[in-house]
């Protein structure tokens, strides 16, 4: 089941891929999400501190100046209701448990799934 988003779900997506960028922001505001896409840390940043956000969906791997792990790192500290996700084409063991000790909910491998079921209430740690 694919899922859709409750009224005023509105999410920063990140990631430096333009075409996947492009792709997931289509594919969530087909499901009713608000999206609003940062190319790199820098813009995620300025973002985050500037604007409020149910959810963040981040890639691990966007470049320097640094990762997706210090985009969710300010996402929890800045925003700690929002809904974290790191998601990658590229598992990478060390990086998934660094993501654990950030509290970020998830450490899905470029899936969308589940989504809603966290802006539901319904977290789960899995």
């Amino acid at each position: 089941m694919v899922p859709t988003a409750q009224i005023g779900s509105r999410l920063l997506l990140v990631d430096n891929d333009d075409a996947v960028r492009a792709m997931m922001t289509r594919a969530l505001e087909l499901k009713g999400f608000e999206v609003v896409a940062a190319a790199n840390v820098t813009e995620a940043l300025t973002r985050i501190a500037t604007e409020c956000f149910d959810g963040l969906i981040a890639d691990l791997h966007v470049p320097n100046p640094a990762d997706g792990l210090a985009v969710v790192t300010a996402m929890r500290h800045s925003q700690p209701d929002a809904v974290t996700l790191l998601v990658s084409g590229f598992p990478d063991v060390q990086r998934a448990i660094a993501a654990v000790f950030t509290r970020c909910e998830r450490n899905h491998r470029k899936t969308l799934r589940d989504l809603a079921a966290y802006r539901t209430g319904s977290r789960k740690n899995d």
